[in-house]
Order: structure tokens, then C-alpha cells, then sequence
């Protein structure tokens, strides 16, 4: 309701497991927002898993082997066109954990666009939205900060692309106010908010 009332842009993550079944109230919700000119949907993954093996923390795209991150990214890209109708052009993977698997199976997806906190000695021929660690959404993960994002701003500079990542659905009331006061600030610098298929030509127009 927020972005909405903003009318800003913004993008949701999509774990593919949540789309298994029938869920119609669900999936009309995700088809609603997705029609309504606020948010964008992207592939974030399967089952957002991670384990260990032989004392290895291994992740969804990052250690494990090229079939299961195959099947894996293969499986939401599917149900997302099956159950919602939406074609995802954008891709970020869990924990942000990837490696050379994952840039082969990126480059199998011509229709993925984007990579959301990516390789970027290695594209896979995608765009890579980076990461500016001194500029995050929440400091730490889960808890928006807006003391700190501002420390981070003014330490400066301030790159062209700046990606934020959070996860309100852990977000208290109290920390969903100092996500608004981030948001204030941002719109106060008249940064201008893009979807992630927006981001290449976002990059050379925005601050």
C-alpha cells in the first residue's frame, strides 16, 4: 500500500516453491500488483535453502551442483509463466551466494535481463546490478536504518545505480517507520525509482 500510494516502483522477490499448489487468492494478488504499475516480479530462487555438507555451507546457487541450480532456476521461471502469466526478467539469488554455475545457467535465459547483486567479472551477458555495501536498506539484514544510510550517503559518493534489498515482511512497525524515512530522504535527493528491467537505462538516468 505504501509504494502504491507513493507511486513509486519497486521489486519482489519470488521463491518458486510458494507458486507449488493452488493458491488463487495468492497468485491473483501477485497478478494484481504486477498490472498495477508499482512493482515488479523477479526470480529469486526456488526453495531459498541452504546446508551443510563435509563441514561446506553450500546455498541454492552457490556449491551445489550445475543440474540442481539448473532445475532449481528452471522450476520458477515455469510456474511463474504457468501460474501468474509473468515472464521474469530479473534474477537474484538467495544469501546473494552464487558461482560458475550460476552463470551458466544465466546464460540459458535469454530472457533474464538482469542480475540483481551479480557476478560482475562474469555476467553471463546480463546486467549486473551492484552492490554498494556502505548504502544498505538495512544494517544490519532485517533491520532498516536510517541513521546508517544516511552516515553512508553523506560518506559519499553516491553511485549512479544504488540498489536496496530488504525483507518487510520481518519488519516491525517501527522498523517498517525507518524504512518510510529512508524512502523520505531518497525522495528529498530526487532520486528516481526504477524496476529492475529498468536498470540499464536507469543506470545512465538516475542518481
Amino acid at each position: 500500500a505504501f509504494i502504491d500510494a507513493r507511486e513509486l516502483k519497486a521489486g519482489i522477490g519470488i521463491i518458486g516453491q510458494a507458486l507449488e499448489g493452488e493458491h488463487p487468492g495468492f497468485f491473483n494478488w501477485i497478478k494484481q500488483k504486477a498490472a498495477g504499475g508499482h512493482f515488479e516480479f523477479w526470480n529469486h530462487g526456488y526453495d531459498h535453502k541452504q546446508w551443510q555438507e563435509d563441514g561446506r555451507r553450500l546455498c541454492e546457487f552457490s556449491g551445489s551442483t550445475l543440474e540442481h541450480q539448473r532445475e532449481h532456476f528452471d522450476a520458477t521461471q515455469r510456474l511463474a509463466r504457468e501460474k501468474l502469466g509473468l515472464v521474469l526478467t530479473a534474477f537474484g539469488a538467495p544469501f546473494n551466494a552464487t558461482d560458475t554455475n550460476t552463470v551458466t545457467v544465466l546464460r540459458e535465459h535469454p530472457e533474464v535481463t538482469v542480475w540483481i547483486y551479480g557476478d560482475a567479472t562474469s555476467t553471463a551477458g546480463k546486467f549486473v546490478a551492484k552492490r554498494e555495501f556502505k548504502l544498505n536498506l538495512e544494517t544490519p539484514v532485517l533491520n532498516p536504518n536510517y541513521d546508517a544510510f544516511v552516515r553512508g550517503w553523506n560518506a559519499g559518493p553516491v553511485p549512479a545505480l544504488l540498489v536496496l534489498q530488504g525483507h518487510p515482511p520481518y519488519w516491525t512497525e517501527a522498523q517498517f517507520s525507518e524504512f518510510v524515512r529512508i524512502v523520505d530522504f531518497l525522495q528529498q535527493h530526487y532520486v528516481r525509482f526504477a524496476f529492475p528491467s529498468e536498470l540499464p537505462p536507469a543506470a545512465a538516468n538516475s542518481r
